[in-house]
């Protein structure tokens, strides 16, 4: 169903403002999100910035994160989440059905 067009003026703005948070220094996540392909690696750049502002190792990737990461669709979700099961195991992923998956960087 399509929304209204305040809604969409709403959403539009909402990403204008994410667009220009940046990840260190000079690279904003509209940067990240053009120039970097791979959508795991977008997400762990993306919350490891977001681990370093909230200074915990553990964070709850909302609808913000995926969305700052250019992750919109259920299945890029679910592929994501397998590849860093996969192949990061310094990366725990904690994911219930129906609740926010949670991300933790543990130590070296």
């Amino acid at each position: 169903e399509r929304l209204s067009s305040a809604s969409q003026q709403r959403y539009a703005a909402r990403q204008k403002a994410r667009d220009q948070l940046f990840l260190k220094g000079p690279v904003t996540f509209y940067w990240m999100r053009s120039h970097i392909p791979d959508a795991t690696s977008r997400l762990i750049l993306v919350a490891r910035a977001f681990v370093d502002i909230e200074d915990s190792p553990r964070i709850k990737l909302t609808r913000k994160h995926w969305e700052c990461a250019g992750i919109t669709d259920k299945d890029t979700r679910s592929r994501v989440v397998a590849k860093i099961r996969r192949e990061c195991p310094s990366i725990h992923l904690d994911t219930q059905q129906g609740r926010c998956t949670y991300i933790e960087f543990k130590r070296l």
